[in-house]
């Protein structure tokens, strides 16, 4: 009569399990170009396996290996257009702050000191950090959505402010939103990007080009009455 192994405790099925993920994680890594061998091996990569969630670096792959697969479409195309907007606004906004600086602050509230181009960079900063960990709160996407639109609305008010002070809180809104914008636009970007199109958040920079050339205009107001 063969004796019948005692079962297992949670624990060492735990581990068990564990374990073959973590073999079967280590097979599935593809062979690199400067690679030697094909399975993972090295102790230091091994204790990295250990350290992790097995089961969410699975998940990973299997996201990444699927966006590999779809590859580059119109839809990664329109991403890139919407997110360089928000490039795009940042610049605009910038430009136009520092057109109207003079008139809005110097004439209208006889204040001679750019004090309107520090709150606006000061909000730029916080917004970016702000907004930046909130977005992993609520998500990217409501996130991303939000700063355009907040922004938006306080670029408005801040056109129609009726004093210095009125008109610093509301640009600093303003640009508080475009920052946290701005540090969404090339993380949602790269979460959809195949591998091979990754480079395509580089050209992110281009759009701020374009909201400086549709600022541009209002430095000289009077060629919009020609």
């Amino acid at each position: 009569m063969s004796e019948t192994a005692p079962p297992l405790s949670k624990k060492q099925e735990f581990e068990v399990t564990q374990h073959e993920n973590e073999k079967a994680y280590a097979d599935s890594i593809p062979t690199g170009s400067g690679t030697t061998a094909t399975k993972v091996n090295d102790e230091s990569e091994i204790s990295y396996l250990k350290d992790t969630d097995v089961a969410l670096m699975a998940k990973y792959k299997l996201i990444n290996d699927a966006i590999d697969e779809i590859g580059f479409t119109w839809y990664h195309f329109g991403l890139f257009c919407l997110t360089g907007f928000g490039y795009a606004a940042d610049s605009l906004v910038s430009m136009i702050q520092s057109a109207v600086q003079t008139y809005a602050v110097y004439y209208q509230y006889n204040f001679d000191y750019p004090i309107s181009t520090e709150f606006c960079y000061f909000g730029l900063f916080a917004g970016a950090v702000a907004i930046g960990f909130t977005s992993d709160l609520i998500g990217r996407k409501t996130a991303f959505n939000c700063s355009l639109i907040l922004s938006a609305l306080f670029g408005f008010m801040a056109g129609g402010s009726s004093s210095l002070a009125m008109y610093m809180v509301n640009m600093f809104m303003a640009n508080f939103f475009l920052g946290g914008n701005l540090a969404l636009d090339v993380t949602l970007l790269l979460e959809f990007l195949p591998s091979k199109w990754q480079h395509l958040n580089t050209f992110l920079a281009c759009w701020w080009e374009v909201g400086d050339t549709l600022g541009m205009p209002v430095q000289d107001w009077c060629w919009l009455w020609v």
